[in-house]
């Protein structure tokens, strides 16, 4: 049976709202990690968070069977994280593992998504925004990551390097606006700047240039 515009058109808009949905999700993670003290509780909250933006991306249905086990599984993981958060100091590594599990698996399931749109459409746009937001949060969780196993990675003139700390880095150094208040300092960490610094151009340069220059046009 050969689907109807009208099959297609309703199709659109139930992937739009479930986009709209990650990308809700993904505000809130950003801003949660940004506006909230670094405590228990709060890391708990977040955590949550990408429980749930892990959980909406694997509806797209883009991923294999294996991979929505796997995702399945960080779900079960992250859970269990918010609860040993609540209550202990000893949750920060799992916090770390479940945020860089969610935003390597997102852009995927999101891409796989957009690809495959015949027609771009506001879908197409909205999960472009999602994919450059899961890119940013990506690069501060592994930012983190390093500055966990080298505490000297990383310089800031004022203040502490905290979550909000690296994630506010990892998005001015993707938009490449560079304030030099947060400093690389490590080949590792000035290598994975640099790169994602060259992501970040290249990917509003290209994808979201393009998604947004053809809305409403149909792929050949």
């Amino acid at each position: 049976m050969i689907p109807t515009n009208t099959d297609t058109h309703t199709a659109l808009r139930g992937e739009l709202g479930t986009h709209l949905e990650v990308l809700v999700v993904l505000f809130a993670i950003f801003i949660t990690q940004a506006a909230l003290p670094d405590e228990n509780w709060s890391r708990a909250v977040q955590i949550i968070l990408q429980a749930v933006a892990l959980v909406l991306t694997l509806r797209l249905g883009t991923l294999s069977r294996p991979v929505v086990a796997l995702g399945q599984v960080v779900v079960l993981i992250a859970i269990v994280a918010a609860i040993i958060l609540a209550f202990t100091d000893n949750g920060q590594g799992l916090m770390l593992f479940v945020n860089l599990v969610l935003v390597a698996l997102a852009p995927i399931a999101v891409l796989r998504s957009i690809t495959r749109h015949r027609q771009i459409s506001w879908a197409t746009v909205v999960g472009a925004i999602s994919i450059f937001l899961c890119i940013g949060l990506f690069f501060a969780c592994f930012h983190q990551i390093i500055y966990e196993f080298d505490d000297a990675a990383f310089a800031v003139a004022n203040g502490q390097l905290r979550p909000a700390t690296f994630q506010y880095f990892s998005f001015i150094t993707l938009t490449t606006v560079g304030f030099g208040d947060v400093v690389a300092v490590s080949d590792l960490a000035r290598t994975m700047t640099a790169l994602e610094a060259i992501i970040g151009q290249i990917f509003l340069v290209t994808v979201v240039a393009l998604v947004v220059g053809n809305i409403g046009r149909t792929r050949n």
